[in-house]
């Protein structure tokens, strides 16, 4: 989502009333042990740099398992994501593996386009259940499909009538 303001300003887009709609679509590269809903939010806070290691946080990063950016809590006052739920998406265990899902992130879009210097991205949270399993989303590095199933941003922009393509990474 880095160029997302710069694409869309490129398709000629320079406020939030020129989008109509922004659905990022994801690709789940494993199937699901539960039914669950992915729900997604506004990432606030800049700064928070990504670990490297899947399984211990190190010193001031944030990893896919972590809910912790150094020593603030996400979703507290000064933390990481805006708490307005932008739109959600539900996932189920007879779902194939590689299957689409997409969710509506319009607002984040619209926020964007007016606020350039705060797009730190979407961050998708799934809901808790009882039972131990983690969902996995094809990323910007999607090399065992050989980039076939690279999420990416669909924006709808009414006027001129048009679809903006922007993948994601």
């Amino acid at each position: 989502a880095a160029n997302i303001v710069t694409d869309l300003t490129n398709a000629g887009v320079s406020s939030s009333s020129q989008i109509a709609s922004a659905e990022l679509h994801l690709f789940r590269v494993q199937n699901e042990s539960f039914d669950r809903l992915g729900r997604a939010f506004r990432v606030t806070t800049g700064g928070w740099v990504e670990g490297s290691s899947a399984w211990s946080a190190e010193a001031g990063t944030t990893t896919w398992n972590s809910v912790r950016q150094g020593e603030l809590d996400w979703n507290n006052p000064g933390g990481d994501f805006d708490a307005t739920e932008l739109g959600s998406f539900t996932t189920t265990r007879e779902d194939p593996s590689l299957m689409e899902y997409t969710v509506s992130i319009t607002d984040a879009v619209r926020h964007w386009i007016d606020n350039p210097s705060e797009n730190y991205g979407i961050i998708i949270v799934q809901d808790s259940y009882d039972g131990n399993s983690t969902s996995f989303y094809a990323s910007s590095e999607d090399s065992l499909n050989n980039g076939s199933y690279v999420p990416y941003i669909s924006i709808a922009i009414p006027e001129p009538s048009s679809m903006v393509l922007i993948l994601v990474g």
